[in-house]
């Protein structure tokens, strides 16, 4: 028995291997459980957003934060907006709407069109945003937008990813079921 499951492990390994090839050459949709994130206010100190508890490091290319004023931006590779509005974060664009849509269809753009250029208005709106760089889709709904006396404090839920199972999972169940056929 031991050696047709040897026999058998380099079929499973390319299965695996061509499984996790093709998935990641489509878009990702992260639809995993809600997360929230919350940042103060930083008023007393307006270089808090370099700190990382300050900032949703969501992947290693886009950590969401905000200054005490104006719009949020990618701390991962942006500094503080000055003068005229910030686009939105670097390395992605906005929608209205949610993942389980068309993604297709959306109109996809700055996060300074899809909030309409009214931060404050954007509170409690479904939105997708697609981490470009990553190409990961994820739902976003801003629970606060602080003005700034509030010292840019916003909050918002968001998906996270479905975790997936180990390659050591994958194997076993693999191998499991390989046995159960031999043994019809």
């Amino acid at each position: 028995m031991h050696s047709y499951l040897w026999r058998k492990l380099p079929i499973a390994l390319l299965l695996v291997t061509l499984q996790a090839a093709h998935a990641s050459a489509d878009p990702v949709i992260w639809n995993g459980p809600m997360i929230s994130f919350e940042r103060g206010s930083i008023i007393m100190d307006e270089d808090a957003w370099m700190l990382e508890e300050n900032q949703d490091r969501i992947t290693d290319n886009v950590w969401i934060t905000r200054g005490a004023t104006k719009g949020i931006f990618n701390a991962r590779v942006e500094g503080f907006p000055d003068g005229v509005p910030n686009p939105g974060p670097a390395g992605t664009a906005w929608a209205i709407g949610s993942t389980a849509d068309d993604l297709s269809m959306l109109p996809f753009g700055t996060w300074l069109d899809a909030v309409s250029s009214n931060p404050p208005g954007s509170v409690g709106v479904n939105y997708v945003v697609h981490l470009i760089e990553d190409d990961i889709y994820l739902d976003l709904k801003f629970t606060e937008w602080g003005q700034r006396t509030s010292g840019g404090s916003f909050s918002y839920v968001r998906s996270t990813a479905v975790p997936e199972p180990t390659s050591v999972a994958l194997l076993a169940v693999g191998a499991a079921s390989l046995g159960w056929r031999r043994r019809r």
